[in-house]
């Protein structure tokens, strides 16, 4: 956990870590946090989870769970053809390799190769009221909100009040499996 400094000094490698945890304190749509392990990801509200979706859906911030497995082809639109785009041969110093560039004349099929494949979103996990007769949960609910990002273990806590009760968010990814974990607690 230490390691010698200079002159002898002991630096504490937890605190100096420990320092530049990422906090939020407010409910806002251009601040998600993410936990994962370079295969899995999964980004959240203020909540932990993803309970306010609504509110963060202007790209790119929008809270998604993704795998590296995870991938997603849409069928080309009727009269688009990829197989018609073709790729350049591009020569930089003593090299050739083949890439795509823009062609004009084929912009729907540009169009289609830019955006397939493209990572598909796997899950939404989200806190809901037990009683159905009651509105979704909207970031007004929220008292007290306050997340940590622990970027020494990569574990998110969250913690704020919905309806008078406070409740506390524990989200985090196993570091080598596609393993989401959560704990939430409430009164």
């Amino acid at each position: 956990r230490s390691l010698e400094g200079w002159h002898g000094a002991r630096v504490d490698r937890r605190a100096l870590v420990d320092r530049a945890n990422v906090v939020v304190t407010s409910v806002d749509p251009q601040t998600v946090l993410s936990v994962g392990n370079g295969q899995t990801a999964f980004t959240a509200d203020v909540t932990g989870l993803q309970t306010l979706n609504a509110t963060y859906l202007s790209p790119p911030l929008l809270t998604q769970t993704h795998a590296d497995w995870g991938w997603h082809v849409t069928p080309p639109p009727a009269g688009v053809e990829p197989l018609r785009f073709t790729e350049a041969e591009i020569s930089a110093r003593n090299h050739s390799a083949r890439y795509p560039v823009l062609q004009p004349k084929l912009a729907a099929e540009t169009a289609w190769l830019r955006a397939n494949p493209h990572r598909l979103s796997l899950l939404r996990l989200f806190l809901r009221r037990t009683d159905p007769r009651l509105p979704p949960i909207a970031p007004s609910d929220l008292r007290s909100p306050r997340q940590t990002l622990h970027l020494w273990n990569g574990t998110l806590t969250s913690s704020f009040e919905l309806d008078g009760a406070p409740v506390s968010v524990v989200t985090a990814v196993h570091p080598s499996l596609d393993a989401l974990a959560t704990r939430v607690c409430s009164a």
